[in-house]
């Protein structure tokens, strides 16, 4: 259930609820992300995740920084891939997962889920060769970031990149994948295919995943 800071004892007397989520959202690079959201830098996911360890109940952010950062424009599908594709943009972007990755730290023997861009998944996918993730261009090791030195720039090393610096900086961090339906260019929902094109297009969803070669959990 969404539910905004300080709203945590409220929900679980309410229900035996076990998850609240939060977006984090208003782009890397624009002066007005969530990272800004408190007086210290990054501390409005620490409260959120502090009055959910209190009400024993685990915190799940969508991280939704991607579309909103600059310089962007055109369709939403078009602006993630010019950011994706933005070195600067990146570079801050990188750096404001990281951020979060080290104040999720600060609860070592906390679970938290990272919601990792929704819809992003879909139209990358769309814009994949053979439903391929490597064929997509990304800035990953352009940024000099020395943790993603390596990395390849396409999309599965923006994934890697994020595995990454969860594993070295909030290593309690469950990433979470977004599967959008529509990714494969047919909306299951609106056409009702039939099962055997259903599982066809799933199989296809799941071949876009594997080739991210990222280790997400869920």
């Amino acid at each position: 259930m969404g539910d905004t800071p300080g709203g945590a004892a409220y929900m679980k007397a309410t229900a035996p609820f076990a998850f609240r989520y939060q977006y984090l959202a208003g782009g890397a690079n624009t002066g007005g992300g969530w990272a800004t959201w408190s007086e210290l830098p990054g501390d409005f996911a620490k409260f959120y995740i502090q009055d959910s360890v209190n009400n024993g109940i685990i915190p799940v952010f969508s991280y939704y920084m991607l579309l909103q950062s600059l310089p962007g424009g055109g369709t939403d599908a078009e602006a993630v891939f010019t950011n994706l594709n933005t070195t600067t943009t990146m570079t801050a972007y990188y750096n404001d997962l990281k951020l979060f990755f080290q104040k999720a730290a600060t609860f070592p023997n906390q679970k938290v889920v990272l919601h990792v861009e929704p819809d992003f998944w879909g139209y990358m996918q769309q814009r994949a060769t053979s439903d391929n993730a490597t064929s997509v261009t990304a800035k990953v090791s352009e940024t000099g970031l020395s943790d993603l030195a390596g990395l390849p720039s396409n999309l599965s090393g923006f994934a890697r990149a994020i595995v990454k610096l969860r594993d070295t900086y909030g290593p309690n961090v469950i990433l979470a994948y977004h599967l959008s339906v529509w990714g494969t260019g047919t909306d299951i929902a609106l056409a009702n295919p039939p099962d055997g094109t259903v599982d066809a297009l799933a199989a296809r969803a799941a071949a876009f995943f594997n080739s991210l070669n990222a280790s997400f959990d869920i």
